[in-house]
């Protein structure tokens, strides 16, 4: 929404992106956009770092790694809004986006923010793809229950490649102009955020979606053959009772049973069941 209202027909018809931004004081604040942005992106990292912590028992070297890659990432979000709010000069506490001038220049001439931020979102998510690699590859668990752990952590590999192309197409825009460099930046910004809670949430959802389809082929698997024990504990029990029946009316005793006629009884959930019935 901010993003549909901060550029109106009008800014890309006059081509006078000063003039229209001014006009949107609050829209167009740092507070309402780029923090926003900077806390959904990397909140979104921090969820991803917490279901690793999760994956490992208490006290383990995994857990504490996983618990310092958290840390990590909450470092990386306050310095991301330390950098981008005292590195440029701005005449008024919105930090409106069209007032920032004299940046803080970092190396080769770039904008520190736009460095330190590029490099926190690289660093981040190599991080979150790197960390499950190595602690899960040696680790025995069945295949398709490996897969799924790399799989689902491994997404976050589709975050740096866009980061990477981000990247790419704003230095490819710098010759541009003005509106057209706002349109691309501010686009393929809402557009990293929506990859990052995509590829947040696919880790849940496919969770989800594994357990309930295990579930669903356990039952499958174990239907015909529970259907079957079931018979034959029915089976079972009806011969016990018939034996006991048969023996107390003739007055014989319950105890004296011959091998043979113990060895006729191979179910121990019939004999638990009558048992049980009896008492």
């Amino acid at each position: 929404m901010a993003f549909w209202f901060s550029v109106p027909r009008e800014l890309v018809a006059s081509q006078s992106a000063p003039t229209v931004l001014s006009s949107l004081v609050i829209l167009n604040s740092f507070w309402f956009k780029r923090f926003i942005f900077t806390v959904i992106l990397w909140s979104t990292r921090i969820v991803l770092a917490l279901s690793l912590v999760r994956l490992f028992p208490a006290r383990t070297p995994a857990r504490i790694l996983s618990m310092l890659l958290v840390a990590i990432m909450l470092c990386f979000l306050v310095a991301t809004f330390l950098i981008s709010a005292t590195t440029c000069h701005r005449k008024t506490a919105l930090l409106l986006a069209n007032e920032p001038t004299d940046c803080t220049k970092g190396f080769a001439g770039f904008a520190l923010v736009d460095a330190f931020v590029f490099v926190g979102d690289i660093g981040g998510d190599i991080l979150l793809v790197i960390c499950p690699l190595y602690w899960f590859w040696n680790i025995r668990l069945p295949t398709k229950e490996r897969r799924l752990i790399l799989l689902a952590f491994c997404g976050n590999m589709l975050t740096l490649s866009f980061v990477v192309i981000y990247v790419i197409l704003v230095a490819l825009s710098v010759g541009n102009t003005v509106v057209d460099q706002y349109l691309i930046r501010v686009g393929m910004a809402r557009l990293e955020v929506a990859i990052s809670l995509f590829v947040c949430n696919f880790t849940v959802v496919s969770t989800s979606i594994y357990r309930l389809v295990q579930k669903m082929r356990r039952k499958s698997e174990s239907g015909p053959s529970n259907e079957a024990q079931n018979a034959s504990t029915r089976s079972d029990t009806y011969r016990l009772t018939q034996y006991y029946t048969s023996s107390s009316s003739s007055g014989r005793s319950q105890t004296h049973m011959t091998l043979t006629e113990i060895s006729s009884f191979p179910s121990e959930s019939a004999r638990e069941s009558f048992t049980e019935h009896r008492l």
